[in-house]
C-alpha cells in the first residue's frame, strides 16, 4: 500500500494533522479543511471522509467492518461506510 508523502498531506489541507499520520494515497478526503488525524494514525485503501471529523490517536480506518484505537477499543462498522457532514469523533 503506497501512502501520501508528508508533503501531500500537507498539501491537502487537513484541519490538523498528527505525528507519523500514514494515508493511502487510494483513500478520498473530503473537506479536509473540517477533519483532524490524530498521532500515529493510519487511513487505508478505498476509505471515504467527508466533513467535521475527528480521528483520535492510534485509528486505523479501513474499509473493511472495523477500526481500532490504540488502546484496544473496536468498533463495528459496515464495509463501505462514508462518514461526512456530522460531528462524529472516531
Amino acid at each position: 500500500m503506497a501512502y501520501l508523502t508528508a508533503d501531500q498531506l500537507k498539501e491537502a489541507g487537513l484541519k490538523k494533522i498528527g505525528k507519523d499520520v500514514k494515508i493511502s494515497d487510494k483513500a478520498s478526503i473530503y473537506n479536509a479543511d473540517l477533519i483532524e488525524i490524530g498521532d500515529y494514525s493510519r487511513n487505508d485503501d478505498f476509505c471515504v471522509i467527508s466533513g467535521r471529523v475527528v480521528i483520535v490517536h492510534y485509528s486505523h480506518i479501513t474499509s473493511m467492518r472495523y477500526w481500532c484505537d490504540g488502546a484496544g477499543h473496536q468498533k463495528y462498522i459496515s464495509s463501505g461506510c462514508i462518514y461526512r457532514a456530522s460531528d462524529e469523533t472516531l
